[in-house]
């Protein structure tokens, strides 16, 4: 039986409005302070199953620009 851990992620966005709003520019961060967790496991090891144990981990930080122009 599986079990759930909690855990929270702190991201970002600072934008900037120019020519009365027709361009945006915004920097990004998604889990700012670099969390490791883990999304998802699967565990096979009992004595009767595959004998195979695997887990995945979550995006480390990432971080990036945008811009856009509206009409």
């Amino acid at each position: 039986m599986g079990y759930a851990t909690q855990y929270g992620l702190f991201n970002g966005r600072l934008a900037a409005n120019l020519d009365n709003g027709h361009w945006t520019i915004a920097a990004w961060s998604k889990n700012i302070f670099n969390k490791n967790y883990f999304t998802y496991g699967l565990d096979l090891t009992a004595s009767t199953s595959l004998g195979y144990a695997d887990a995945w981990g979550a995006v480390p930080r990432t971080w990036g620009v945008d811009a856009s122009y509206r009409f």
